[in-house]
């Protein structure tokens, strides 16, 4: 079994670098740093290969439309939010998750920095807003660990049930 595996991997890897290439090619120009091009492109790898892949789209927000249709989600990064700037915002028809990446390198990790994050999640949280945040450190020793969280957090959050008025049809958009 495990030379079956092997051999898998072997066989996919091209198309697995490829996928990896082209996710970071997608974040990677509205990223303020590496921990959130990681995540980023983790998500999306990790998205595609869950099966909502189809269904994700990069966008920045000055590009974002008014109305998101379900079942599409849009993952939007340097998200404002009332006085806040999220790393990322996962928006869908009906339901928001925010991503935060802190990393040492580009998040001073003072007392103060600290304090005003954890008032931004308070803010965030009384909204009724679930915030993921993850340290650069799980970020870079756990990608996928991180990434499927915010897959299932966001698949728990939306259920992907369709509104009452539409029907989804696997594998295609509306």
């Amino acid at each position: 079994m495990a030379r079956t595996h092997a051999l898998v991997y072997d066989g996919l890897a091209d198309i697995f670098w490829t996928a990896c290439d082209r996710a970071v090619e997608e974040v990677q120009p509205f990223c303020e740093s590496p921990i959130e091009a990681m995540l980023g492109a983790g998500f999306l790898v990790a998205s595609r290969a869950r099966g909502i892949g189809d269904l994700v789209r990069v966008c920045p927000e000055p590009k974002m439309p008014a109305k998101i249709e379900w079942p599409m989600m849009l993952l939007v990064p340097q998200y404002h939010w009332q006085e806040w700037r999220i790393d990322w915002a996962l928006r869908g028809h009906d339901c928001i998750l925010f991503i935060e990446c802190d990393g040492h390198d580009f998040h001073e990790r003072t007392p103060e920095q600290a304090a005003r994050d954890r008032s931004k999640d308070r803010a965030i949280q009384g909204a009724g807003i679930k915030v993921l945040r993850f340290t650069g450190t799980e970020i870079h020793r756990e990608l996928s660990k991180c990434v499927l969280e915010i897959v299932d957090t966001y698949i728990g959050i939306t259920d992907l049930k369709a509104p009452k008025n539409q029907q989804h049809q696997p594998g295609a958009l509306q």
